[in-house]
């Protein structure tokens, strides 16, 4: 069976002048897709859009630079044009899973990977591994990131309510985070990433 989608949610946009009033309706947003059967898919979310459209390099394509990023590759959290999307997709998602962020519909975890990825990120990673662009992609490298992305994602989710990328990123930098109780915070304690 395939996975439900939800086009008909809608979501109360709050006026996200500052970038803490956007992260708590990135946050709302998000719990109440956390919140919804787990085979249900949603359009990404405003706020979750506006989040993600600030990341650091995330206005140009990861693989050619091209400024026309609508569509993205899930498995690494980076935004990237059309053009190179349909060599994302040729790639099999084995190496790359490939979305666009307009037309799409998108499970929790996909919308995590991308708020916590982010091209710049990415980028670093491909740099400190003296990885070229012709076939990055197919690398260890490339597999060590994908499934590391896959495992912080995870936990980012099992802690509840989305604090920010800043917060998860210090947590997950902690020698003491694997020993945290995971509780849910509330509105007046979240941190801004």
């Amino acid at each position: 069976m395939p996975p439900r989608s939800s086009s008909s949610m809608s979501y109360e946009i709050m006026d996200c002048s500052s970038h803490d009033s956007l992260l708590e309706q990135a946050a709302v947003e998000l719990e109440v897709i956390r919140k919804s059967p787990e085979d249900t898919l949603h359009p990404f979310p405003p706020a979750c859009r506006q989040l993600l459209s600030q990341l650091d390099g995330n206005s140009f394509c990861i693989d050619c630079q091209s400024s026309c990023c609508d569509w993205a590759t899930v498995s690494y959290g980076a935004m990237i044009c059309l053009q190179c999307c349909a060599r994302h997709r040729s790639m099999g998602v084995n190496y790359s899973k490939v979305r666009s962020i307009s037309m799409d519909h998108w499970s929790h975890s996909q919308i995590l990977n991308m708020l916590e990825g982010g091209n710049r990120q990415l980028a670093a990673f491909f740099e400190r591994n003296k990885l070229s662009t012709t076939r990055r992609y197919f690398t260890k490298a490339a597999q060590f990131y994908r499934l590391g992305m896959q495992k912080h994602v995870e936990q980012v989710s099992q802690q509840g309510y989305y604090r920010g990328r800043k917060v998860n990123h210090e947590r997950a930098r902690s020698p003491t985070s694997a020993s945290s109780p995971k509780t849910t915070p509330t509105k007046t304690t979240m941190v801004a990433s």
